[in-house]
């Protein structure tokens, strides 16, 4: 997991370097660097997540939110997305209709619950 976030952010810390070495060493030649510096500092959020790294996120995120596993603490939960817009909690909105269809579809006969 390490070597996924160094990965992620090297663009960064290589523009750092270079940003810093053309803004120290401008009168020289070396001060050509300072372009390039500033083009991969600026570029970085630009680089998509691997997918990998963006499964394993989805997965901890959906562990993290069976905990809420009863209607009263999902209840609560949506009270709390209600608040926000929808662009910033679907990926939320998503998991716990996913969670519920999933409770629904499992559910024993007789107890209630629909079957999907």
């Amino acid at each position: 997991m390490v070597l996924v976030r160094v990965a992620r952010w090297w663009p960064v810390l290589s523009g750092v370097v270079l940003t810093v070495a053309g803004i120290v060493l401008r009168d020289g030649a070396v001060g050509v660097v300072l372009l390039p510096g500033l083009v991969l500092v600026l570029s970085a959020p630009l680089i998509p997540p691997s997918p990998k790294t963006e499964r394993v996120r989805r997965a901890l995120l959906e562990r993290e939110m069976a905990a809420y596993s009863t209607p009263a603490q999902r209840r609560d939960f949506e009270t709390t997305l209600n608040r926000y817009p929808d662009r910033v909690t679907c990926e939320f909105r998503d998991i716990l209709a996913r969670q519920a269809a999933a409770a629904c579809h499992h559910s024993p006969p007789g107890s209630g619950h629909a079957a999907g």
